[in-house]
């Protein structure tokens, strides 16, 4: 059993290390995204890490929040994260926003406009094919 409470402790201390970052951001984005409260969490955080690959449980955390943490283990949580990064997709693509990427089996990268196609997947940079 202290196994189980050491774990809860571990995910307690991400999602606040997670919610102090998103918090922090004072970016906004644009209102002709009509984003929901939910999205805007989700993309909040894609923008605060433009470029670098944001992983699914920390998405899944930043957008549901401590109290559902122990949902985590829940089989439906990795499709609704898929739902709602389409629903961002679709809104931010129809004005011409940044395209969010997935990275099979590890997360998203939102890609930064400006910048090569090439991103940061932890310590080795890698290509993004078009």
């Amino acid at each position: 059993m202290a196994h189980a409470c050491e774990r809860c402790q571990e995910l307690e201390e991400q999602i606040r290390q997670l919610r102090a970052e998103f918090i922090e951001s004072e970016y906004m984005p644009p209102r002709e995204y009509r984003l929901t409260p939910t999205e805007t969490a989700i993309y909040c955080l894609l923008h605060k890490r433009m470029g670098k690959v944001t992983r699914h449980t920390h998405l899944y955390y930043i957008s549901r929040g401590s109290r559902h943490h122990k949902n985590i283990e829940d089989t439906n949580w990795p499709q609704l994260l898929k739902v709602y990064i389409s629903k961002i997709r679709k809104k931010v693509n129809a004005v011409g926003g940044p395209n969010i990427v997935n990275v099979k089996s590890v997360g998203y990268i939102l890609e930064n406009p400006h910048a090569s196609t090439s991103i940061e997947l932890g310590n080795v940079p890698r290509s993004v094919a078009a």
